[in-house]
């Protein structure tokens, strides 16, 4: 289910979600990234505009911003820039119910509210697909879908929205890109996007990736079989 998020997947969702900050502090500090990722998952998620239908006032709440779009793609369905600003102010509310509640080690919680704005924001991503395409996602709203996902438990979905936004050249979405690649037991997604994440960096800075390969190929090796055409881990005993 889509919200089963107990036992064995809630430590996993647990793992992608908390090591989330990590990535990011690493490429804000230690790749020095600059605003192209500001504008993505967390700039784009906490407040960075993006065109639209729909749009608030400055002095709106996020709730008052998510009405108003709601009125929009209730009034025009086919209005893909408003699908997305919806996307993107949903995950910010779920994002604005985190909590420290559940006593994980300080990893964040969400309400059940929070999952439900993150249905809705994965929701109108799907449909700004549907209208506009793949090519036409920002990696803003790819980023933002691909966390959504993530959270939700659904790593292939993560890892299809996280690659719209992995270029090439941008370390810190090639990071993310590995981490949900790992949960969904990709390991040779997850190998290429630690590559592709070291190839855009100096050499100076490649040992905080190699840092992660590690714990990222043991929890994709952990996974094997989750993933389409990867092999399948074997019992316990190491016999097929």
């Amino acid at each position: 289910m889509l919200f089963d998020l107990r036992g064995r997947k809630r430590t996993i969702v647990r793992f992608v979600y908390g090591g989330l900050a990590l990535l990011f502090l690493v490429g804000f500090v230690g790749f020095g990234v600059g605003s192209d990722v500001g504008s993505g998952i967390l700039g784009g998620s906490h407040g960075g505009g993006t065109s639209g239908g729909g749009h608030g006032s400055d002095g709106d709440s996020t709730e008052d911003q998510i009405e108003t779009v709601r009125e929009t793609v209730d009034s025009n369905p086919d209005d893909a820039n408003a699908w997305e600003r919806l996307s993107i102010l949903s995950a910010t509310a779920a994002l604005d119910t985190e909590s420290d509640a559940g006593g994980h080690g300080g990893s964040p919680q969400l309400a059940d509210d929070g999952l439900e704005r993150l249905g809705e924001s994965v929701f109108a991503y799907e449909q700004y697909v549907d209208l506009r395409g793949e090519r036409r996602v920002s990696p803003t709203l790819a980023q933002s879908a691909a966390r959504s996902y993530a959270t939700l438990n659904e790593f292939p979905l993560a890892v299809d929205a996280q690659r719209l936004a992995a270029d090439p050249r941008n370390a810190q979405a090639n990071l993310v890109l590995a981490q949900y690649a790992a949960a969904w037991g990709d390991v040779a997604m997850t190998e290429n996007a630690l590559d592709r994440a070291a190839a855009a960096v100096p050499p100076s800075q490649r040992d905080a990736i190699e840092q992660q390969r590690s714990s990222l190929r043991r929890l994709a090796v952990s996974r094997l079989g989750s993933a389409p055409g990867s092999p399948v881990a074997p019992p316990a005993g190491g016999q097929p």
